[in-house]
């Protein structure tokens, strides 16, 4: 079994989403508390198949070290987001 943490990134049927609090059962169960994409909250048991870890915090935060992010307002006043190698 995959072991999850909170700030994990997953799919699973339905959706995507992040872990943010993991319930453990005595039983040795866990209920995984997903915020989706969409801005949802589910409860997911750890017996549900086909939940896969996409990528952890720890990878994101090295992947964010390595770039640089400008986030500037568009013409429009949207913002924007440019992304460039660190030197």
């Amino acid at each position: 079994m995959t072991e999850f943490n909170s700030g994990d990134r997953v799919t699973f049927a339905g959706g995507k989403g992040e872990i943010i609090k993991t319930n453990e059962h005595p039983n040795g169960s866990q209920l995984r508390h997903v915020c989706t994409d969409e801005g949802q909250l589910r409860k997911l048991p750890s017996s549900l198949p086909h939940i896969e870890k996409l990528d952890g915090i720890v990878d994101r935060l090295a992947a964010a070290r390595s770039t640089i992010r400008y986030i500037t307002t568009s013409a429009s006043g949207r913002p924007t987001s440019t992304v460039f190698p660190r030197p």
